[in-house]
């Protein structure tokens, strides 16, 4: 899902035991992408480029990043590692 052109905030969903929704999306350093977390799908980093992720590792509530950095942003559910998703920034 290419987003690049999108000026609101995106936001991604839990998909139960399945990766989240939309599971892969790009988007532009600059804009601000919401995942939703919850106590039975803890948000958990996995592999980011730089440290945007690392104050919410762990959250039981949904998260916001607003990214400043181009790179990959891997993430996945602390308890089920098929619910996964990723983010490539670009310039």
């Amino acid at each position: 899902n290419d987003l690049t052109a999108s000026g609101d905030t995106i936001n991604i969903t839990l998909n139960n035991m399945s990766p989240y929704s939309p599971a892969c999306l790009k988007i532009q350093v600059g804009q601000t992408v919401t995942i939703e977390a919850s106590g039975s799908h803890p948000f958990m980093k996995q592999c980011a480029e730089d440290t945007v992720m690392d104050t919410d590792d762990g959250s039981t509530s949904d998260v916001a990043f607003t990214f400043t950095n181009p790179g990959y942003y891997n993430y996945r559910c602390e308890f089920h590692s098929g619910m996964v998703g990723n983010i490539k920034v670009v310039r």
